[in-house]
């Protein structure tokens, strides 16, 4: 169990081992190792830029957000973030895992837990809710803002082909029919288009060469 050592204030956790040594007498070694080193990297982790990482035992925080919080023991603090992460880690059921879970500072942050191999510790990493779905928004912006592009596009090219292949054909049939209505006719009809307004557009050219015919 890792813990404030009272004369340097590190976190240290004890090894301890029995021994037997060659003249049959038992004994016990033992070890301080500071954890300062691997608080500081835990603490210097930035999943995707803009996160952070926990480091749990069972019942300790070795590496949290709130510094001051390192080396006490999970059951004394009143953090609600650190106990929730601290229950998941315990019931080994997040391990490797993405998981929503709601912070102190009413932020969702997306965790991953990861069991350390031969103790008791899991290693968290944190990243905002918002930060992850980031880059998926700017594609969804993307893609809105490129449907509207294309939507304009298409409507441009349709407004031109009606406009080529209709309205003109159209107008200048009406234009040569109120010229003929009107006892003009001198127009001249110009033909050798296949689609519904050229059939109509050379059956008025043929009546306006009749009539030229009829009027000679």
């Amino acid at each position: 169990t890792p813990y404030v050592d009272s004369s340097t204030k590190g976190l240290v956790v004890s090894i301890t081992r029995k021994i037997t040594l060659a003249d049959g007498r038992g004994g016990v070694a033992a070890a301080d190792v500071n954890l300062d080193t691997l608080v500081q990297k835990v603490s210097k982790l930035k999943p995707m830029k803009t996160g952070g990482a926990v480091l749990l035992s069972n019942t300790n925080v070795l590496s949290y957000f709130k510094k001051n919080l390192n080396g006490k023991e999970i059951s004394s603090v009143s953090d609600s973030y650190l106990k929730k992460l601290s229950e998941m880690a315990n019931s080994g059921s997040y391990n490797g895992k993405v998981t929503e879970v709601k912070s102190f500072d009413g932020n969702t942050y997306n965790d991953v837990f990861s069991k350390i191999e031969g103790t008791d510790w899991t290693l968290i990493c944190s990243v905002n809710k918002a930060t992850v779905l980031k880059e998926l928004n700017q594609f969804t912006f993307l893609c809105y803002a490129l449907m509207v592009i294309m939507i304009v596009a298409i409507a441009i090219i349709l407004w031109r082909v009606m406009n080529t292949i209709i309205t003109k054909p159209v107008r200048k049939l009406t234009d040569m029919i109120l010229k003929i209505s009107d006892g003009d006719f001198t127009v001249t009809v110009d033909k050798g288009s296949n689609d519904e307004i050229g059939m109509m557009n050379d059956a008025m050219g043929d009546f306006v060469e009749r009539m030229h015919s009829t009027l000679g």
